[in-house]
């Protein structure tokens, strides 16, 4: 069909090379921005986790259930848009429906693919079968992930320096030295 789609008028050879990179460009394209949305959709999950569990809690300590607070933080104007919220949304359907409770949230970890929330179904699993308080599990576990969160933006700060590098040695540099050696030439 691209084939078709070149001018007559240009070589054969052109027109396959044209074919060529269209089909290329047709074929990895989608799986690059298909994974660019997948890598965002993530991040912005382990983002929106600490502050919905600090929610949760405050709702498990007021005296609801697990799945109602579930519910209740879903429903919360702060996380309506947010892809956690729909992931905890299709849970607790999944768990209304009959599916048990962790498996639900066991399964949410794997669909969305974020370590972080195969760490809260595993939390969930341990409180539950030790029978330790929900709300302090869920505080300290909000706690590490503020902490793991912090850590992840210092390394990147960190990494902007080493980026900077380059930049400033093949760009700015030369300009500057000419600006600064350039009138001190003419003099000579």
């Amino acid at each position: 069909l691209t084939f078709y789609g070149i001018p007559v008028e240009k070589e054969v050879t052109t027109r396959i090379l044209m074919t060529t990179l269209c089909a290329i460009a047709g074929f990895l394209l989608p799986t690059y921005w298909l994974r660019n949305r997948m890598l965002k959709r993530q991040l912005k999950i382990f983002h929106d986790l600490p502050d919905l569990l600090d929610l949760m809690t405050v709702c498990v300590e007021a005296g609801l259930s697990m799945d109602a607070a579930m519910i209740k933080v879903c429903d919360d104007q702060q996380f309506k848009r947010s892809p956690l919220a729909r992931e905890i949304t299709i849970a607790t359907q999944e768990t209304r429906a009959g599916k048990p409770r962790l498996e639900a949230l066991r399964d949410m970890g794997e669909r969305t693919m974020v370590d972080d929330l195969k760490s809260f179904a595993a939390m969930l699993i341990q409180t539950e079968r030790l029978g330790t308080s929900l709300a302090q599990s869920l505080r300290v576990f909000s706690d590490s992930l503020r902490t793991l969160r912090r850590q992840r933006a210092e390394e990147a700060a960190a990494k902007t320096a080493v980026k900077l590098i380059f930049p400033l040695v093949f760009f700015i540099f030369p300009a500057i030295l000419v600006v600064i050696l350039g009138p001190a030439m003419l003099r000579i």
